[in-house]
């Protein structure tokens, strides 16, 4: 038996497993300007702020070096990512293992998050002040990324669900009637 005490091993324990969750199902902050919405989050963002073209093209810009910049970022992300879940996978997973990796995982979405908060702070350069309100109140109410579900916005299971529970519900007002 180990002589580590066994509250510390727990709690070694516990902060690994919440690391390895965190660095799996948190959603990373590195897809902008990522596959197939490449490009469209500026203009997205330009026509909610009404971008001048010369504002679009210096968005554009500013969202096109981002996304250059934090590619060997996300590339380790996802290698990262894979690693920690084929540790997770085994019988018996290295608890220390999976703590390297969780906090290189973290090193490279700090990476992603300071390279973010550049580009926001070069955006605040060129936005005029009511434009900068606009966003910040958008920033402020927290909109979600494609594909995020919350209590606003449900995936399709969950509006299926919803329609078999009313189904049902009906069903059993017709059987007390």
């Amino acid at each position: 038996m180990s002589k580590t005490p066994v509250r510390l091993r727990s709690l070694f324990a516990t902060l690994s497993g919440l690391a390895f969750a965190a660095a799996l199902f948190v959603p990373s902050l590195a897809h902008a300007g990522e596959g197939k919405h490449k490009g469209k989050r500026a203009d997205k963002m330009c026509e909610q702020i009404s971008c001048t073209d010369r504002q679009q093209s210096e968005v554009s810009t500013i969202f096109s070096e981002m996304h250059t910049d934090i590619k060997v970022d996300r590339k380790a992300l996802r290698e990262l990512r894979k690693a920690l879940a084929t540790e997770w996978a085994k019988d018996r997973p290295d608890a220390r293992k999976l703590a390297s990796l969780a906090d290189k995982v973290a090193a490279h979405e700090r990476n992603v998050a300071d390279r973010r908060m550049e580009a926001m702070l070069e955006l605040h350069t060129i936005l005029t002040p009511e434009q900068r309100s606009r966003v910040a109140k958008h920033m402020a109410e927290g909109k979600r990324h494609h594909g995020e579900k919350g209590p606003d916005k449900q995936g399709k299971k969950a509006k299926q669900g919803k329609k078999a529970k009313k189904a049902k519900q009906g069903k059993k007002a017709k059987r007390a009637a």
